[in-house]
């Protein structure tokens, strides 16, 4: 289940001060906030399978955003608040699908042998960053929309690669160097368009 606890402004925290959010008898993966801060997104077995749920941030009615036969995993909300991204196992390996919240059908925007998976939207709204978890040689990889609606093919951005996120304005992408996090050894900056890698730590 999620539990919520304040961050002191200095000092550590107890868990006892922790507050539940969620409260059924279900098994919780994959959270994050919306761009807005509006919601916590998450997916859950609740009825079984993993689906996709939003919650307001500080607790309340959960609300079931889908409902397929297929386990979903790693929710993100776009920042328009109108799309969703996950990963999903409809083709029997991870592949990112995408589902408006206006009632739409989700469309499935990578479908490959890889394993796909972990989807991030851009700070614009017009690219998806993702990881390939593909055993042995993690890749990220950023999938770009067209004024057109049509999704380009992936561009890798970087192999052996954990943890990718986008930069605030969306130029650049950090990640972690290494294939499990027993071998995490460095964190790197790479453009988002591709180019030279610079070290930062």
């Amino acid at each position: 289940n999620i539990w919520s606890v304040p961050i002191p402004a200095s000092g550590s925290v107890s868990a006892e001060s922790a507050v539940p959010l969620t409260t059924s008898s279900q098994v919780v993966e994959s959270m994050r906030v919306s761009p807005d801060g509006r919601w916590l997104l998450y997916a859950s077995n609740l009825e079984g399978h993993s689906d996709i749920y939003r919650m307001p941030i500080g607790g309340g009615p959960s609300e079931r955003l889908t409902s397929e036969p297929v386990d979903e995993f790693a929710p993100d909300l776009s920042p328009d608040g109108r799309t969703l991204a996950y990963h999903t196992w409809r083709t029997g390996t991870r592949d990112i699908e995408i589902k408006p919240l206006d009632g739409a059908p989700a469309q499935l925007v990578t479908d490959s042998p890889g394993q796909e998976s972990y989807p991030a939207w851009s700070p614009d709204g017009r690219s998806l960053l993702f990881l390939d978890q593909t055993p042995g040689s993690n890749s990220i990889y950023v999938l770009r929309r067209g004024t057109d609606g049509r999704w380009a093919p992936a561009a890798e951005l970087a192999d052996s690669a954990l943890s990718p996120a986008w930069s605030p304005n969306g130029a650049s992408v950090a990640y972690v160097v290494g294939v499990t996090a027993q071998d995490a050894r460095e964190i790197r900056i790479i453009p988002a368009t591709g180019g030279p890698e610079r070290s930062v730590f």
